[in-house]
């Protein structure tokens, strides 16, 4: 047995929903951060993670996250969208896509980033989208994951 293409959409859809809404707010934000996640393990008296230049550690860590976050987005939504004739290029485009909704949202409703940091965003989510093609071709999964149409 396996997952049905509803299910599937279903699944794509909360995850998504889920990613988004957890985007929109600081308080999560800050709370996941390697420096909020540094104090919390080691005590205030971490060292700062911040850096001289606009590229952080901290920013590192934070585009390692997102890039895990949007290959679930993007595996998601290739299970959910079907088989095609090129799954990496189609989830690169739509998580990329997506990644740019949510800075479009951050940007009205949450802060305002560099716009270099933006475009490194939406890169990531490309990044993310098409590493989850990847993954998915390279794992050999359980039934109840299998696609039921093939690849």
């Amino acid at each position: 047995m396996t997952l049905s293409q509803p299910v599937w959409r279903t699944i794509a859809l909360v995850v998504a929903g889920t990613f988004f809404w957890i985007a929109m707010r600081v308080d999560v934000y800050h709370a996941t951060s390697p420096e909020s996640l540094a104090r919390t393990l080691f005590g205030p008296d971490v060292i700062q993670f911040a850096h001289p230049w606009w590229f952080s550690l901290h920013i590192l860590v934070r585009k390692v996250y997102s890039i895990v976050a949007f290959a679930l987005v993007g595996f998601t939504a290739h299970r959910a969208l079907g088989p095609t004739a090129r799954p990496a290029l189609r989830a690169a485009a739509l998580v990329g896509i997506y990644s740019l909704g949510i800075e479009i949202g951050q940007r009205l409703f949450v802060a305002n980033e560099p716009v270099l940091e933006s475009v490194l965003d939406v890169g990531c989510g490309a990044l993310g989208g098409w590493l989850a093609i990847l993954a998915d071709r390279a794992t050999p999964w359980p039934v109840i994951l299998r696609e039921s149409r093939g690849r």
